[in-house]
């Protein structure tokens, strides 16, 4: 007969985690570690909305600049006719968007990663649509801005998982949701 622990494990194995927030994973994470443990390493969860007033300016915001730089220069282009033009501007774009890299250099659950990329992913779907409003074709990127593309340290092994572990769901909830 299965322990309690087992029951638990079994039953959480069965429910629908498909719409999970994965920010939780934060608050799994800090009371994990004994009240000790968690003033020594300093971990603490930040929500969302505290994530967000750190990334907004730091991250979204000088990428949201570009973008729009760039929205006017396609427009412009296509206003002028030059679709290909046009195109090419936001292919480039994109690439340069798959080319940063991120960094939180103590990562604990990874709130602070996950928030950014799903800042920069919302940038990137604004860039995809207008790709297919300039083309008149449904965009299907094999690459996109990627989990690959952020990056934590964490003193602890586990956290480090769990990081990378909310990455991936936020990623793949992203796309669900958006393609």
């Amino acid at each position: 007969r299965p322990g309690k622990a087992v029951l638990i494990l079994r039953l959480a194995a069965e429910a629908d985690w498909q719409d999970v927030e994965p920010a939780i994973f934060g608050t799994l994470l800090t009371r994990a570690l004994n009240p000790e443990e968690r003033h020594r390493l300093g971990a603490e969860f930040t929500p969302r909305e505290f994530v967000e007033q750190v990334v907004r300016p730091t991250v979204e915001q000088p990428i949201r600049d570009r973008w729009k730089i760039e929205q006017a220069a396609v427009l412009h282009l296509r206003e002028a006719g030059r679709k290909s033009q046009a195109e090419k501007r936001l292919r480039v774009f994109h690439r340069w968007m798959k080319g940063l890299q991120f960094l939180d250099p103590a990562c604990g659950s990874g709130n602070f990663l996950y928030v950014t990329m799903h800042l920069v992913k919302r940038i990137e779907l604004e860039v995809i649509r207008e790709l297919e409003e300039v083309t008149g074709k449904h965009e299907m990127l094999f690459e996109e801005v990627h989990p690959k593309q952020f990056h934590g340290i964490e003193i602890k092994p586990w956290a480090r998982e769990i990081a990378e572990l909310v990455l991936w769901i936020g990623y793949h909830q992203f796309w669900r949701a958006n393609h």
